[in-house]
């Protein structure tokens, strides 16, 4: 065999998976489609320090300390949480990326850049992996491009699979990979002495939500997928250390909208719809830039000045895996849906994932047991280690879906006192969100229902009660 493992995708998923395989002396490929790590830019870079350490990644790539959030509701209706430590950071995504594929070429992972992988075969003992050159078609479009309102850049009008292309004109910021003698190792091996095939003991899929690898087991994929516009944009009203979130049908059906500042005058913004159904019919099918145009008209107040650097977005998977394994396969971070379904963010548990899949991956290799009774251990110890987590935000998110704008308004004015600002400002944990929930479950039976699952109509609840009649919460 050419290589012990060959993993799909060079994203930190598929890093830290090569990384500590290869720690271990284990020959290991990783192959990435794209000419450069974490380019184009896919993620708002909102992560805790819990993710940070978890990664091993130093705090250099870390831009700005948030210490709070503002929720607006449809309505008009704001709940601002502001606190005085850092409850999350926002950190380069493109620096974070790449020392995560330092790491792996450090612990000798060999890394190819501009290959897909197109085909896989079984062979005796392993599995043939057919490379081909990146293919660099457009993708289909997501509707109409923004108008002129933004300032300072267009907005590709494809996605690839998830994939924007960086604006014409420009390569993609510079980083250490293109440094002689810095992380040269990182992205040395590209067009050159690349084989049309390689041979391996085990294929791990990082390869995003529309994973070749999964495709090839065939390995059904959650129903859901949000389809998020977003943009790194100059913006000198993203001067504080707040979040501001978006909610309502008009503006982010079945997400919502955010802006994060990222120090400098900078901020991460964009839109996410959810698709498969879950937009408002009555709204109509909006594409995710008609949103992004919607939700800077909106609330202009706070987009003023706004000019876009960077423009990207894609698909994000949402909904539980029941089988991410095969003989000789495993599949990690996106490509196996493990990605929080209130927020959408995929590395604490995508990292998370590769932790497991790393240690399956060197099991299988120590023991030669590549078969599915030998590799479902990977099943078993994610869905310990996360199960529970994920099963519950597709509960309380199924209750998001089912919220009119009205009841999102209330329950924002309910939770904006004092007690309970108190109690989510302490308990609110950016990667596991059912830990809030449980302590908000001490609020009234009508809110509780609400965040734990059980929607019930809240005009009838707030109504003034006729003579005589008992009022129920």
């Amino acid at each position: 065999m050419d290589y012990d493992l060959v993993v799909i995708g060079a994203g930190p998923a598929g890093c830290a998976v090569a990384r500590d395989v290869a720690a271990a002396g284990r020959r290991v490929l990783v192959v990435e489609e794209h000419g450069q790590v974490g380019e184009p830019m896919q993620c708002a870079g909102l992560i805790s320090a819990r993710t940070l350490e978890l990664a091993a990644v130093s705090r250099e790539v870390v831009l700005q300390h948030l210490k709070g959030a503002r929720v607006h509701g449809p309505g008009g209706q704001i709940l601002t949480l502001a606190g005085s430590r850092s409850y999350a950071l926002a950190v380069d995504r493109a620096a974070f990326d790449r020392e995560l594929a330092r790491q792996a070429a450090a612990a000798g992972a060999r890394i190819i850049y501009n290959r897909r992988a197109v085909d896989f075969s079984y062979i005796a003992g392993g599995v043939r992996v057919t490379l081909a050159a990146r293919d660099k078609a457009a993708g289909s479009a997501f509707g109409e491009p923004v108008r002129p309102a933004l300032s300072g850049g267009s907005i590709p009008a494809s996605l690839n699979c998830g994939f924007v292309s960086p604006p014409a004109g420009r390569a993609g910021l510079p980083g250490a990979a293109d440094k002689p003698g810095g992380a040269g190792s990182v992205s040395a091996q590209r067009a050159v002495g690349v084989p049309g095939s390689v041979t391996c003991r085990l294929v791990v899929g990082a390869d995003g939500h529309c994973s070749a690898v999964a495709r090839w087991l065939g390995l059904s994929p959650p129903v859901e997928k949000i389809a998020m516009y977003a943009a790194e944009v100059e913006l000198p009203a993203a001067s504080d250390a707040m979040i501001d979130i978006f909610l309502g049908r008009r503006v982010a059906p079945g997400w919502f909208g955010w802006i994060i500042p990222a120090g400098g005058g900078r901020a991460r913004v964009g839109v996410g719809s959810g698709l498969a159904g879950t937009c408002d019919r009555a709204a109509g099918r909006q594409s995710p830039r008609a949103l992004f145009q919607r939700l800077v008209n909106r609330y202009h107040r706070l987009f003023r000045g706004l000019k876009i650097i960077r423009p990207t977005g894609g698909l994000v998977p949402v909904g539980f895996m029941p089988r991410t394994y095969g003989p000789h396969a495993l599949l990690v971070g996106d490509a196996a849906a493990q990605v929080k379904p209130i927020s959408g963010g995929g590395l604490y548990l995508g990292l998370l994932g590769a932790r497991l899949c790393a240690r399956t991956a060197l099991a299988a290799l120590e023991y030669g047991e590549f078969g599915p009774a030998a590799l479902a251990v990977y099943q078993r110890a994610w869905e310990k280690e996360a199960g529970m987590e994920i099963r519950c935000g597709l509960r309380h998110r199924e209750t998001f879906l089912n919220m009119s704008d009205q009841e999102m308004d209330m329950l924002l004015a309910f939770f904006d006192r004092p007690q309970w600002r108190r109690i989510i400002l302490k308990y609110g944990d950016l990667d596991y969100h059912s830990r809030i929930a449980a302590k908000l479950a001490l609020a009234p039976p009508w809110a509780r229902r609400f965040v734990t699952g059980g929607l019930i109509p809240l005009l009838q609840l707030f109504r003034t009660p006729a003579a005589g009649e008992e009022t129920r919460l």
